[in-house]
């Protein structure tokens, strides 16, 4: 199958606007950072009287600067946890569960799973495992996992 000069543009095309929204993205975190920075600056330089009005007034800004960039950070520096795989339920241990598939796999056509994973999501589904090209039972649709 060749890869037309078109597609190729399109595919340069969706690569640079995800390139330019990142780039956006640490632009922002880089302008919060720099206005939060300089109103710190302009209150160290500026004679303040201190009561408590005055410091929730000139200091709120800068607690919400903080905060803010920390949210914005946060997607950057601290990733989301992988999923731990499902557990392998072994054709010894549920007998009556292998044959059911294997009665029902004999009913429609399919092939016989060698495993199946057990999870808690809510639906079923039945893929190919691509590195082996064998059918598994279990996990989140369309997935195989």
């Amino acid at each position: 199958m060749d890869v037309t000069a078109g597609y190729r543009i399109r595919l340069a095309a969706v690569l640079l606007g995800l390139v330019a929204l990142q780039a956006l993205y640490l632009a922002l975190i880089a302008l919060v950072m720099y206005l939060t920075a300089a109103y710190m600056a302009y209150l160290m330089s500026a004679e303040l009287s201190l009561n408590l009005l005055t410091i929730t007034i000139y200091v709120g800004p800068v607690a919400c600067g903080l905060i803010a960039t920390l949210f914005l950070l946060k997607p950057i520096i601290i990733r989301p946890r992988r999923e731990p795989e499902p557990p392998v339920i072994d054709p010894d241990s549920e007998p009556l569960l292998f044959e059911f598939v294997e009665r029902l796999c004999r009913i429609i056509g399919a092939p016989r799973p060698y495993r199946i994973r057990v999870d808690l999501a809510p639906n079923a589904s039945a893929a190919v495992d691509e590195s082996v090209g064998i059918v598994s039972l279990g996990g989140k649709a369309g997935t195989g996992k």
